[in-house]
């Protein structure tokens, strides 16, 4: 009924993520460094610079320490 996916954050736009809204998918997008974040958007340790990627694995790891 629900699933997450991972968005690539240079080929998304609003239109596409409120369709997966939509559609009980939830998105993991990460967000570049520039613009505000509140209580409402990104949060600072979740910005794309805190992120770590991992090249011979392909998989990214998030602040909290768990794989994508």
């Amino acid at each position: 009924e629900t699933f997450t996916v991972l968005v690539d954050k240079g080929y998304h736009n609003g239109r596409e993520l409120e369709t997966c809204k939509n559609h009980n998918i939830t998105t993991i997008v990460a967000h570049p460094d520039q613009g505000k974040s509140n209580e409402n958007g990104t949060q600072p340790e979740y910005l794309v610079s805190k992120f770590i990627y991992n090249k011979e694995a392909n998989t990214y790891t998030c602040p909290q320490g768990q794989t994508l």
